[in-house]
């Protein structure tokens, strides 16, 4: 039976960095060989496909899900009934990494790191007591997490690796 990967939430306001945090970490954990699955919160429910391309036209058809395949990748499209829990969709589409990392997802009951930047807001989005592990910062607000220079993404990669994939028991 596989082991299912630990799940990472980066949250935060928009504009704090997130993505370009995120982007950094997943490069750096992939050159040291991590295998990692990223997944992006939408709570505005964007259209993943492009209107009157042919797979656009098979969902519109009525296809539960539509699968894409090409050299090299593989895209695919469905419904859902409401929204997935990150259970739900590490059991889907995680299986065979080490880690997923999400963007979003500030109530979701598993650890975060709040990415926070000054010139967006000093104050934090969540607390400690909200499954808070660290907070990737430029300033320095108080908080009982470590807190991690949020412009070094190498410090951010090992904090990921020595707390989240290290107590994890992640293999390699």
């Amino acid at each position: 039976m596989s082991v299912s990967p630990p799940i990472l939430c980066f949250v935060g306001r928009s504009g704090a960095g997130k993505t370009t945090l995120i982007v950094e970490v997943i490069r750096l954990l992939r050159d040291r060989g991590w295998r990692v699955v990223s997944v992006k919160h939408d709570v505005h429910g964007a259209q993943f496909d492009t209107e009157g391309k042919d797979s656009w036209r098979h969902k519109e058809a009525g296809a539960e899900t539509v699968v894409l395949v090409a050299p090299g990748r593989v895209v695919s499209i469905g419904d859902a009934n409401g929204e997935l829990t990150l259970e739900e969709v590490r059991d889907r589409f995680a299986q065979g990494v080490d880690l997923m990392l999400t963007e979003g997802f500030k109530r979701a009951p598993h650890p975060k790191i709040e990415v926070a930047r000054a010139a967006v807001s000093e104050s934090l989005l969540l607390g400690a007591d909200e499954h808070l592990v660290a907070v990737a910062t430029d300033f320095d607000p108080d908080v009982p997490v470590p807190k991690l220079d949020l412009n070094d993404t190498e410090a951010v990669t090992k904090f990921v690796e020595e707390s989240i994939l290290g107590a994890a028991g992640s293999r390699r």
